[in-house]
């Protein structure tokens, strides 16, 4: 590995500067004079706003968090860059040393070729050329540098997805008008890393860039190193330092917009010959090429252009000290929309490149094609990586909300990539999401007969927060459709013109209403006799949505728990009820089995039933009662520490100078009361006040009953204290919260005037649908 890689990057190779395109392109460089810079902790800031917390750091160690949250060092870091434009040998050895991981692109593991080099840099350094990007961003904006055919790395565009539909636009144009087209797709062997320093050094000056950055840049890449790191499973390796002598340094932000305008003149070369695809006779609007930082297309009208294009390409390559893959390399020729066969298009002497025939296709950015995409192919590619994926994170030990948004994140954009390349009918996405519920369902994260809306609703609404393809995928279209339409180039508009259901996005025609959306499946979900008692509870005005959601929205069940719990709330669990009532088996009673007396329903099972009440229930109403009593014994300094709620254990009475808590106590009284037994009492001697704190656990129906109940309940035990022990006040505070989870409208005031935070509201709702799950899962498994 070391001897392979080090032979590529260590080669000190020079461009060619007696090119007569270079005298050309200095001659224009005179219009292109950036302005000096003056680094200042605005750009640190803002140069540390674009980075990713915890991506892993080079040599240094440092993350980006630490230097994003000291920002007292910011005003330093802004002092010592400007001092490294004026020096540049100010800079410690250490900015300028990679950790470069090899990660093999294939099953092949034995060839060093077959390896994707991916490079640790230090985050210093890359705050550095983070700043330095910006300005050069700015520069290159303002003088309209990077050419319109290169989409790589440039801001509000599309990148690869745009080029694709484009040239979708374009080849499905000649087949369908029977019209000759020549196409070449042209590779660069190991293109990031053979451009020669010279020529990277050659492309800031031709573009005006200021000379202290050039000289900083200059000095850095002269002291490029890295290390090679190559994991396997029997052992771990580290190579020697190779010095990088040859390429782009990458891991940084500059890289890619380095290579890019290393790059560039090859554009402007291309664009100003007459060679081309016209795409519309009337205003003579052509296409000759198109670029994606390396992957570079060509058109042309017939293989005699083609090859000049492919002349002019394989010069400037020559030039600047770049190689071609051959191997890489295709053509394809079409005469009145009918690929040609052939052996190949000889360009040079030395230099022919291969011609695809009839039934082959090249992969271009991610997608196999040739005079037009391989759609069933790619289709099943894009299912297959989709469904692959997901089994991997469904296999995790991620939590629930955590899981699916690695779904979201890391799986659906395998296959939403295609949209608007490749047409998918609604039934297809349909199929697919099915077979996506389908391994949901094998892994136990979602119940087979519960809701399938909810899984698609967004958490902060009571679902799952599942993209849905069929949306994702309308979605799509549509902002490319609106995105393409909104471009004012001529040639941006003569591919709208000529997309008549060239492409999924029809830029020329309509698009049919949307058949599906987020709110469709609300709304579904909320009309359902089943599923939609408990979002019909969530719209009561006696409950906090927002803190009735917060296990969804925070996400720290485990995806089984969380299905489970799904599974009770939409009422799918297989009691008799359900048993007999919906999924009409015949069976021999309804009546509950423990207690034989009343219908076996999902509610009798978590609230009603007189066998469970004495032990389930009240381990379940202790779990709350328990969170909040340890909470007022921590905040008036009757317990040192705190413990997990299911660890602690409430001693009847704590008791200091100040206060005196009680746990379940009898409260002895001059006269009898009935209710004489709290769940937690606190009396504060100094004050002279008592507060009476009881906990209920109710069905979700019945949650404003139950506060109005523990408000009167406790008025006469109230009354008989303060007139005993002449109190100055004496307040009653229920704690209500529901069987599911649901927080009565009262329980974050009462929680915020008892002078606990917040999220203590939280904490205890996960106790509670915790237990609630486990009764559950006890009784369906009784006998």
């Amino acid at each position: 590995m070391h001897s392979f890689w080090s032979k590529i990057w260590e080669e000190d190779k020079k461009h060619d500067d007696r090119a007569h395109w270079i005298r050309d392109a200095e001659a224009e460089s005179a219009k292109f004079q950036m302005e000096d810079i003056n680094i200042t902790t605005e750009h640190i800031r803002t140069a540390l706003k674009k980075t990713n917390n915890w991506s892993s750091p080079g040599v240094d160690k440092i993350q980006n968090y630490w230097w994003k949250h000291f920002t007292a060092s910011h005003e330093h870091l802004a002092r010592l860059f400007r001092e490294t434009l004026t020096d540049p040998t100010r800079i410690p050895e250490f900015f300028t040393l990679g950790v470069t991981h090899m990660l093999p692109k294939g099953i092949n593991t034995t060839d060093p070729k077959k390896y994707r080099p991916i490079t640790c840099l230090p985050t210093i350094y890359k705050i550095l050329t983070g700043v330095l990007t910006s300005h050069i961003w700015q520069h290159v904006n303002k003088n309209n540098i990077m050419e319109q055919e290169q989409n790589g790395c440039r801001g509000n565009s599309r990148g690869c997805k745009e080029l694709l539909i484009t040239d979708l636009i374009v080849t499905r144009q000649a087949k369908k008008k029977q019209r000759n087209i020549s196409m070449a797709w042209v590779d660069y062997q190991k293109a990031f890393d053979s451009v020669p320093h010279t020529w990277l050094i050659k492309t800031l000056q031709l573009y005006g860039i200021s000379r202290p950055i050039i000289n900083l840049l200059e000095h850095l890449m002269k002291t490029w190193r890295t290390q090679l790191v190559v994991n396997t499973k029997q052992e771990n390796y580290k190579t020697a330092v190779i010095r990088i002598r040859r390429g782009i340094f990458q891991g940084d932000t500059l890289s890619p917009l380095w290579f890019c305008l290393a790059l560039n003149p090859l554009s402007r070369l291309l664009k100003n010959q007459i060679y081309g695809y016209i795409l519309q006779k009337a205003r003579n609007i052509k296409i000759n090429h198109q670029f994606y930082v390396d992957d570079l297309k060509l058109y042309a009208a017939n293989e005699e252009q083609l090859k000049k294009q492919l002349r002019i390409v394989a010069a400037f390559s020559k030039d600047i000290g770049m190689e071609l893959g051959i191997d890489k390399c295709a053509v394809v020729h079409v005469k009145r929309g009918r690929v040609q066969e052939g052996t190949g298009l000889s360009v040079m002497e030395d230099l022919t490149i291969p011609q695809l025939g009839k039934q082959e296709s090249y992969k271009y950015l991610g997608v196999q094609q040739a005079l037009d995409i391989k759609t069933t192919e790619m289709k099943n590619t894009y299912k297959e990586k989709f469904l692959n994926r997901l089994k991997k994170v469904l296999q995790s030990r991620l939590n629930s909300k955590a899981m699916f948004e690695a779904v979201n994140i890391w799986a659906i954009p395998c296959i939403a990539y295609s949209f608007g390349v490749i047409k998918w009918s609604n039934s297809e996405l349909k199929e697919i999401d099915k077979r996506a519920r389908a391994l949901l369902t094998k892994q136990g994260i979602h119940h087979p007969h519960a809701s399938m809306n909810r899984l698609y609703v967004p958490r902060h609404e009571g679902g799952r927060g599942l993209q849905n393809l069929e949306i994702v995928h309308d979605r799509t279209v549509r902002s490319m459709r609106e995105y393409f339409q909104k471009k004012n180039s001529p040639f941006h508009r003569a591919v709208c013109q000529e997309d008549n259901n060239l492409s999924p996005l029809n830029l020329a025609g309509h698009l049919e209403p949307a058949r599906l959306t987020t709110e469709m499946l609300i709304q579904e979900w909320h009309s359902k006799a089943l599923h939609g008692r408990y979002p019909g509870c969530l719209k009561n005005n006696q409950v906090k949505k927002k803190e009735s959601l917060t296990y969804l929205t925070a996400g720290y069940l485990f995806p089984e728990t969380e299905g489970r719990l799904i599974a009770i709330q939409d009422q799918v669990v297989p009691t008799r009820s359900y048993i007999k009532n919906i999924t009409g088996r015949n069976i021999p009673t309804d009546k509950c089995r423990k207690c034989s007396q009343v219908t076996e329903s999902i509610q009798h099972v978590t609230s009603s039933c007189s066998v469970l009440a004495p032990v389930d229930y009240m381990q379940r109403h202790n779990a709350m009662a328990k969170v909040y009593h340890q909470a007022i014994a921590k905040k008036y300094g009757l317990i040192t520490k705190t413990v997990k709620p299911f660890e602690y254990c409430p001693n009847n009475i704590l008791e200091n100078e100040g206060y005196k808590l009680y746990w379940d106590n009898f409260i002895t009284t001059d006269r009898p009361i009935q209710h004489n037994r709290p769940d937690i009492l606190l009396f504060k001697k100094k004050e002279r006040t008592i507060e009476i704190l009881d906990v209920a656990i109710p069905a979700d129906d019945n949650i404003q009953k139950a506060f109005v109940e523990k408000l009167t309940k406790y008025h006469d035990l109230a009354f008989e204290m303060k007139t005993m022990y002449g109190l100055k006040s004496t307040s009653i505070v229920p704690l209500v919260m529901s069987t599911n989870g649901l927080v009565e409208t009262h329980l974050v005031d009462n929680t915020l005037n008892l002078g606990l935070d917040k999220e203590l509201v939280s904490t205890a709702q996960k106790e509670v649908i915790l237990a609630n799950t486990k009764i559950v899962r006890k009784f369906l498994t009784s006998v």
